[in-house]
């Protein structure tokens, strides 16, 4: 031990948050805990200081670093796997083996349980990986099992040797960047015959890997996050609810939306007031957009077609249009004052509804003159005008008022608009256009709003409560309240997966993800994102 560590013993000062020993390390722990006068009255032995000072060098090892160094990247890789028989069969993917151009094998850890059956299935499995050119992949399996209709589960025999496949082009590996491969992989089980030693029957587990297209994968999977405080898209694999990604973006991102293939997000970034168009295939972005006069682009959607992005600029009073093909803006027209969401009709791409908080109002505008059709005002006195749905079947439109904790409906038949004789409820204008009000019971703050129209429901995110309630959208029933679930602190953003019948919920004030499993009608688990999420969107199948 250095004397000027002694000479800080013997002050009863050693500096902990220095430089001679690292903060929090265990040495420094004990020395804190063993060494100040004050907590046991007396001084520690040179000896002691010694064996403590030894200990942390060589008893207790340090974190290895072998498995991520800050040079390496990560491979992402998307395996759909299948049974071609009538079985079931689960195993584990037990390991990843690489193997480099230069000769050298990397050995990466999995443990990732699976099942196969009839139809194809798909999972994300991503590990880090030192830079250089793959030009083999190889997966080790373990646990297989087989479930037979009349012998029940049976055990299967895993191969010592990995499955390999050799790839058509070399994987290249960068720093800090993503690589994906796709990969389908077959299995099956295969009778060996009877074991006489054993007195059972033996099984085999035989798989084989082949290259799979690029879009595998991305429709049941990915879901996307915006961040407003880390400026960044946090990508995640929805069937194991796992991190698969962070994609940097521009400044304060709110606004996000999929086009219907999958294969981009749009962006909008209300600090830079920009859009930023990620690549979903290579997890990064292809494209910024700006908005030269766009002031806070905060709500964005996009036509069926996928020919045009819709973007609402909160504090320009504008929606800007841009041309997907181009990756540019094409025009910008006028709206009401702070619009702060949108919606295009889905079969013809004629009609923009938007909701703009400062002039509390709706405007209408035809996409095709690129000029304001109708205005139909909300409510008298109100700021909390936000989020829009419309069932297009049923030519409802649903909009969130978070000041009066209501969700307004009205007839999108702009014949019908204005024929309203009376208002549902007092605080509406007279001869107002809304036709219902569901008023929530409480100071529930509704922000957000999805459609579920097979199961015909509607679920709104409350944002002053905590809580995401659901409710009939037909109007006879609309005022009951069937289901509220209690998510995280200060929902903002509701995706739905409709084929797995499971609500995503952003918690903007914990940096969290409700999930809710709407088959259970509970929330089934949270998981962490970036910091002060706001928005999100998947891709249905």
């Amino acid at each position: 031990m250095s004397p000027e560590i002694l000479n800080q013993v013997k002050k009863n000062r050693f500096p902990l948050e220095g430089t001679l020993l690292k903060k929090g390390s265990f040495q420094a722990i004990l020395l804190k805990l063993l060494i100040v006068p004050k907590v046991l009255g007396k001084r520690v032995s040179l000896g002691l200081l010694l064996m403590i000072f030894i200990s942390g060098c060589f008893a207790w090892p340090r974190e290895s670093t072998k498995d991520q160094q800050p040079s390496d990247g990560t491979l992402r890789l998307f395996l759909q796997f299948s049974c071609p028989g009538r079985e079931e069969i689960s195993f584990t993917v037990s390991q990843i083996q690489a193997h480099r151009a230069d000769g050298e094998v990397i050995f990466r850890t999995v443990d990732q349980v699976l099942q196969a059956g009839g139809e194809p299935r798909q999972v994300i499995i991503t590990v880090n990986l030192p830079t250089g050119a793959y030009q083999k992949i190889g997966l080790s399996f373990a646990g297989a099992k087989v479930q037979q209709p009349a012998s029940g589960v049976i055990p299967l025999e895993t191969p010592q040797e990995p499955t390999f496949l050799d790839l058509d082009i070399p994987l290249l590996v960068s720093p800090r960047k993503v690589i994906s491969a796709h990969l389908n992989l077959e299995v099956r089980s295969q009778s060996m015959g009877k074991d006489e030693a054993k007195g059972r029957e033996r099984v085999l587990f035989s798989s084989r890997l082949s290259q799979g297209k690029r879009s595998t994968a991305l429709k049941s999977l990915m879901l996307y996050v915006t961040n407003m405080a880390d400026n960044t898209v946090s990508v995640l694999d929805r069937v194991n609810n796992s991190l698969v990604s962070v994609i940097q973006v521009g400044k304060e991102p709110q606004g996000i939306v999929v086009n219907e293939q999958g294969t981009y997000a749009y962006v909008a970034n209300a600090g830079s007031n920009t859009v930023s168009i990620i690549d979903t295939l290579t997890g990064e972005v292809d494209e910024t957009v700006d908005l030269p006069l766009g002031i806070y682009p905060s709500g964005i959607t996009i036509t069926s077609d996928g020919k045009y992005v819709l973007v609402a600029n909160r504090d320009s009073d504008n929606v800007t249009v841009i041309d997907t093909d181009l990756k540019r803006s094409i025009y910008t027209f006028r709206v009401g004052h702070k619009p702060i969401d949108l919606r295009v009709s889905p079969a013809t791409g004629q009609w923009l509804y938007v909701t703009n908080q400062g002039s509390r109002d709706l405007y209408i505008v035809s996409l095709e003159s690129r000029k304001l059709v109708d205005r139909v005002p909300l409510q008298a006195e109100s700021s909390g005008i936000a989020a829009i749905a419309v069932n297009f079947a049923q030519e409802r439109l649903f909009i969130a008022d978070s000041s009066s904790s209501a969700i307004l409906v009205l007839d999108i038949d702009l014949e019908k608009l204005h024929r309203q004789e009376q208002s549902p409820q007092d605080h509406f204008l007279p001869g107002h256009s809304v036709i219902k009000s569901s008023l929530l019971q409480g100071e529930y703050g509704p922000v957000r709003i999805v459609l579920d129209e097979d199961r015909g429901r509607l679920y709104v995110a409350n944002q002053k409560d905590n809580s995401v309630s659901s409710f009939p959208i037909a109007l006879t029933s609309m005022n009951i309240q069937e289901s509220r679930y209690q998510v995280g602190q200060k929902p903002t953003g509701l995706a739905l997966d409709k084929a797995r019948n499971y609500l995503y919920v952003v918690n903007s004030a914990d940096d969290s993800l409700s999930i809710i499993d709407l088959r259970q009608e509970r929330v089934v688990e949270s998981i962490r994102v970036g910091r002060k999420p706001f928005g999100i969107d998947l891709i249905q199948k």
